[in-house]
């Protein structure tokens, strides 16, 4: 994965879900994953911005 030119890396700490197996746990990630990338990606790209 490439990281964009000026931009640091970033690494999301979320609890591998697998290690449970529980459907809770993969509700959970989604959720955090999903919070993270929508709060993320307009600061990537805000408005206005290709």
């Amino acid at each position: 994965m490439r990281t964009p030119p000026n931009r640091p890396r970033l690494h999301w700490s979320v609890p591998d879900p697998v290690r449970t197996g529980a459907e809770e746990a993969f509700e959970d990630a989604f959720a955090q994953i999903s919070d993270r990338v929508e709060r993320l990606a307009p600061a990537l790209h805000p408005e206005g911005t290709p």
